[in-house]
């Protein structure tokens, strides 16, 4: 009898299975623009006002296997290109520390070595993620206008994160480093972070939105 009610509803279990399938592949597309709409904040070299600071997000210098990571070094030459450019006065190295691993040291250390001026260049030590890096510029360094640097698509989370948080800060985008399978580095990371950006600020971005006197 079981099998047989089956039988007959299989159509009904389909069709139910697929609007199931549709709600939830159109909330994830929703939040998917939401996020990318902070797109809009992103500017070239020329079109970026100046501003007091930058934030430099950080990453590792190098692979594990010991390769040179690209994202790193194009930050880097992105942040000196700006500051060549009269773009910012003080920029803001921020990053994560370990035992084996200083981020904001070695980026410090690789801007003094282009150019930058040491006394140009502050350090943020608990940056140990996007949010983190952003929190700490709204509430340590009181700061709501400034150009984040990073690669594309991680600067358009940033954005939309430090606009959650109640900030006002432009992108420029450090070149980027191209992947083969673009479509697969879409579903498997870039779309599953930017979900997870957020969900971040949903759960606790809004608390946190409060105005602070800033530059």
């Amino acid at each position: 009898m079981k099998f047989r009610w089956l039988a007959k509803s299989w159509k009904w279990l389909l069709a139910g299975a697929l609007a199931v399938l549709m709600l939830g592949g159109g909330t994830l597309s929703w939040i998917i623009y939401r996020v990318n709409e902070a797109s809009l904040r992103l500017k070239t070299l020329a079109e970026v006002e100046p501003q007091e600071f930058a934030l430099l997000l950080g990453c590792a210098p190098c692979l594990k296997n010991g390769r040179v990571n690209y994202y790193y070094k194009y930050r880097i030459e992105a942040a000196v290109e700006l500051y060549q450019a009269g773009k910012f006065r003080k920029i803001i190295v921020s990053g994560s520390t370990s035992p084996t691993s200083d981020e904001p040291g070695t980026m410090r250390a690789d801007l003094i070595a282009r150019g930058i001026p040491a006394e140009a260049i502050l350090m943020d030590r608990s940056g140990s993620s996007t949010f983190e890096s952003l929190r700490s510029m709204k509430y340590y360094f009181r700061c709501s206008r400034f150009i984040i640097i990073t690669q594309k698509q991680h600067n358009i989370r940033a954005l939309y994160m430090a606009e959650s948080l109640g900030m006002n800060p432009a992108g420029v985008a450090a070149r980027d480093v191209r992947y083969r399978r673009t479509v697969r580095n879409n579903l498997f990371y870039e779309f599953p972070a930017a979900i997870k950006a957020w969900i971040t600020m949903k759960r606790i971005g809004a608390e946190q939105k409060c105005p602070v006197e800033s530059y």
